[in-house]
């Protein structure tokens, strides 16, 4: 998907809070934790909470994974 690329692309300079990512991407909340949640849930992207936001990075074990698997 476009919108996961340019996702793993905004990250990969380095952790960002959801907010960040909004105003890159121009998506929607509910559209960012939809495409979030499956990079999660694939293992590229490590996710936790503070305060009121969440914050992401890319996972390098599981970054490392796709890169071998493509």
């Amino acid at each position: 998907d476009p919108n996961r690329l340019l996702i793993i692309d905004q990250l990969r300079d380095g952790e960002q809070c959801a907010a960040a990512l909004l105003e890159v991407l121009q998506i929607g909340q509910p559209t960012l934790s939809h495409h979030m949640k499956i990079l999660v849930e694939a293992g590229v992207v490590r996710a936790w909470k503070e305060g009121k936001w969440m914050h992401y990075a890319l996972d390098g074990e599981g970054v490392t994974q796709v890169h071998l698997l493509l």
